[in-house]
C-alpha cells in the first residue's frame, strides 16, 4: 500500500507541530521529577533533624536523670554523715558520762571501805546534837584522807557507865584523848568537857 504525498505531509506537519509540545510535556516531567527529588529530599532532611533533635532531647533526659541521682545520692551520702555524726556525739557522750559514774564511784570507794561507816560514829548522839553541821564536813571524802580523823572513832563511841558526852561550840577546837583504862573523857579547851 502506497502513501500518497498528501498523506505524508500532512503526517509531516502534525509530528512537525507536536514536536514541540512533546519537548514541553518532557521539561514538565522533568521538573515534576525534580520537584519531586526535592521534596523527598526536604523530607528526608527534616526526618533526620527530627530524629537529632529527638536523641538529643533523649540525651539531655539520661544527663538530667543522671545528675538527679548523684544529688540524690549525695543527699543520702550527706544524711548518712550527720546521722554517724550523731551516732558517734551519742557515744561520746555516753562514754563521757560512764566515765564520770566511775569516778564518782572511785571517790566514793574509800569512804565506803574507811572504819567510819563501822565505827560507832554513825549511832553517836552528837550527829544528832546541834553540832552535827560541824561534824558533817567529816563525812567529806577529802577529810577522810587524813589518819588522824580515824583515831576520833572512839571519842565518839557511846558514853560508858552512864557518863555523857557534851561539846560546845568552841570545845570543837579542842584535842580530844581517850584513855582505855578509864571511863573519864578528858580535853583542853576554854569550856572543858562535863
Amino acid at each position: 500500500m502506497s502513501l500518497s504525498w498528501q498523506v505524508v505531509k500532512n503526517v509531516g506537519i502534525k509530528c512537525w507541530i507536536q514536536q514541540p509540545r512533546k519537548e514541553k510535556r518532557r521539561e514538565e516531567r522533568e521538573k515534576r521529577r525534580e520537584k519531586r527529588e526535592k521534596r523527598r529530599e526536604e523530607k528526608r532532611r527534616e526526618e533526620k533533624r527530627r530524629r537529632e533533635e529527638k536523641r538529643r532531647e533523649e540525651e539531655e533526659k539520661r544527663r538530667e536523670e543522671k545528675r538527679r541521682e548523684e544529688r540524690e545520692e549525695e543527699k543520702r551520702r550527706e544524711e548518712k554523715r550527720r546521722e554517724e555524726k550523731k551516732t558517734k556525739k551519742k557515744r561520746r557522750e555516753e562514754k563521757r558520762r560512764e566515765e564520770k559514774r566511775r569516778e564518782e564511784k572511785r571517790r566514793e570507794a574509800p569512804l565506803l571501805a574507811s572504819p567510819l561507816l563501822s565505827s560507832p560514829l554513825l549511832s553517836s548522839p552528837l550527829l544528832s546534837s546541834p553540832l552535827s553541821p560541824l561534824l558533817s564536813p567529816l563525812l567529806s571524802p577529802s577529810f577522810t584522807q587524813f589518819p588522824f580523823f580515824f583515831s576520833l572513832g572512839p571519842f565518839f563511841a557511846p558514853p560508858r557507865q552512864g557518863k555523857t558526852a557534851h561539846m560546845s561550840m568552841l570545845s570543837c577546837q579542842m584535842e580530844w584523848s581517850w584513855e582505855d583504862g578509864g571511863e573519864q573523857l578528858t580535853g583542853m579547851g576554854p569550856e572543858g568537857v562535863d
